[in-house]
């Protein structure tokens, strides 16, 4: 659940298959980090400080979907 939302990712069935850009801000990014790339994740961006104020990491999935990884310094 995201506040009061819920977020589905799935395989696609009667549409196309679609890429997607998320942006997930979560309490532990290195443990979220490996967590991706121990499952088959590809590294964009290794985990790192951001000048805006952000501890942030990037991978994409095997669907080729982007994932930002990040949570405020």
């Amino acid at each position: 659940m995201l506040s009061d939302s819920m977020l589905m990712v799935a395989d696609a069935t009667e549409r196309p298959a679609q890429t997607a850009a998320l942006s997930l801000y979560v309490p532990d990014v290195e443990d979220a980090y490996a967590r991706a790339i121990g499952s088959g994740a590809v590294e964009i961006e290794k985990p790192q400080n951001t000048h805006y104020g952000e501890r942030r990491a990037m991978v994409r999935d095997r669907w080729v979907n982007t994932w930002q990884l990040a949570r405020t310094r």
